[in-house]
């Protein structure tokens, strides 16, 4: 499986502070059957320096390498949604580097430009992927706001806690229901430490299973994050 959406570079944001904990990460994800990892860092209130993240994922990917760990990590970040009239910053930390870019919209509401933000990007030439609307209150009190922005050409990506009961029960009935009106597109971790929203993709995997069946859930965990990674062009489903 490949994990679209973590917090796993040591040192950089709210992720883990030191080296050992991204390790411990990593051998967490591996027997939750993850392959690839892609670094998400938060792109909010600082800009990193170019070559800042590549030089953290090199470093971390020699150190899973002197522990047998066979995980690939790999770049990205996770775009505050301000930045969508930003071209380079959408390419600096575009997910490895394809048009595919990880946005996050604030955690209290879901902004009144939210569809202006996915046709911006999109006009840059870039498909904007939305963080775990799933865990926003707007969407939580109404879930059908999430296919204003599908429709615009946005996709969607759903924490696997979500689904899980992690984050409580009303942010995993709106899972459910957004899960059951193929409103989701990618399932990823958003893991911070080895403590802190743990990968959990096996029990996400097969509540999701339960839900919608084993190829759809499949299309979430596996080919459509593969798809993204080759920079391809996603499935949505009407």
């Amino acid at each position: 499986m490949i994990d679209l959406h973590c917090h796993i570079l040591p040192g950089i944001d709210d992720g883990p502070a030191e080296m050992t904990s991204s390790v411990e990460m990593a051998r967490a994800a591996l027997k939750e059957g993850i392959t690839h990892i892609v670094a998400t860092p938060h792109v909010k209130s600082t800009i990193f320096p170019a070559g800042m993240v590549s030089q953290k994922i090199s470093d971390l990917q020699n150190e899973l390498n002197n522990h047998h760990i066979p995980i690939t990590i790999l770049p990205g970040g996770e775009i505050f949604y301000l930045y969508h009239e930003s071209p380079d910053v959408l390419k600096q930390f575009s997910i490895n580097q394809t048009p595919y870019v990880l946005i996050e919209f604030p955690h209290s509401h879901l902004p009144k430009i939210s569809e202006t933000v996915v046709f911006n990007i999109l006009l840059l030439g870039f498909i904007p992927i939305i963080a775990h609307p799933e865990r926003n209150p707007s969407v939580i009190i109404q879930p059908d706001l999430i296919s204003q922005i599908i429709d615009k050409g946005a996709l969607i990506q759903m924490t696997a806690g979500s689904i899980t009961g992690y984050f409580g029960r009303e942010v995993q009935a709106c899972s459910e229901y957004l899960i059951r009106k193929n409103r989701v597109h990618i399932m990823a971790s958003d893991a911070h430490s080895p403590e802190a929203r743990p990968v959990s993709f096996s029990q996400a995997f097969q509540k999701t299973k339960k839900l919608i069946g084993e190829s759809a859930a499949n299309r979430l965990f596996i080919e459509n994050p593969s798809a993204i990674l080759k920079g391809e062009r996603v499935h949505v489903l009407a």
